[in-house]
């Protein structure tokens, strides 16, 4: 059974949940940050692994945020572990997945078009990212 919103919610319930809400979402982008520091001085490859498993476990709990994966999409991007091209490919691939579990989203929309304007071979892909966004 999917989970369904409350018949009745007072203006007073919302603001506290969204206040709960938003203080989650801060710790969460607080240990994104944490693991991206490498406390424990791991290598360049275990790190990347690991600071990816936070953003995973960062979308596990806010899956409908489009800035958590545009977060995650941009960290993807400025990680130095890997060559350019698999940043990119990294990044659209997390933009795409975002954009299919958020359809409506124009942030995720936008930046997987500059990322593939910027990043790829064929810069004019960019326009064919926003054309299935509008056929949406």
């Amino acid at each position: 059974r999917l989970a369904a919103p409350p018949a009745h919610i007072n203006d007073e319930d919302y603001s506290s949940k969204m206040l709960d809400e938003h203080r989650l979402l801060t710790l969460w982008k607080k240990r994104c940050a944490y693991e991206r520091t490498n406390p424990e001085r791991l290598n360049p490859e275990e790190l990347t692994h690991r600071t990816r498993q936070a953003y995973k476990d960062l979308i596990c709990a806010f899956t409908r945020h489009p800035e958590v994966w545009h977060m995650w999409s941009s960290w993807e991007l400025l990680q130095t572990a890997a060559k350019c091209s698999e940043k990119a490919e990294c990044a659209i691939a997390v933009l795409e997945l975002g954009q299919n579990l958020i359809p409506d989203c124009t942030l995720l929309a936008y930046a997987r078009a500059q990322v593939v304007e910027l990043n790829t071979s064929q810069p004019q892909d960019c326009l064919k990212v926003m054309e299935v966004f509008l056929d949406r």
